[in-house]
């Protein structure tokens, strides 16, 4: 078996992988690359060992699927010609829905602080009678 190296930085990990850095980053989020975070945070310092990347190479996707998966996923946030039209109504419609709840949901939100207002009023008025 052969020994591990340490890869302390995304610099040193996609030199490693022969990638960009902001690759290996997508490959982590998209994928699972191998990579540890010592102090658990999300956003410090990162490290990998070799070993795991050549496992994790092993068994990922090839470049042609990620290329593949990514042209799909890129055809389906850009609405066919035939469609736009339709599409942009239906987000319009869309739209307005949402904001018509908006409006529902502030008015539902002012009667309720004007009933604590007057729960409130008639508390501090039935108050000296309870003591």
């Amino acid at each position: 078996m052969a020994v591990s190296r340490v890869l302390q930085s995304w610099k040193q990990i996609a030199e490693y992988v022969g990638r960009t850095e902001r690759t290996v980053q997508r490959w982590e989020q998209a994928f699972g690359f191998p990579v540890r975070r010592p102090s658990g945070k999300q956003r410090n310092s990162v490290m990998a060992l070799t070993q795991e990347i050549e496992e994790w190479t092993r068994g990922k996707p090839s470049l042609i699927q990620l290329r593949e998966s990514a042209r799909l996923n890129r055809a389906e946030l850009v609405p066919r010609a035939e469609n736009r039209l339709s599409y942009s109504f239906h987000e319009q419609l869309q739209t307005r829905v949402l904001i018509d709840q908006q409006r529902a949901l502030r008015n539902d939100v002012r009667n309720l602080l004007q009933q604590q207002r007057t729960l409130r009023q008639t508390l501090m008025q039935n108050l000296p009678k309870l003591r």
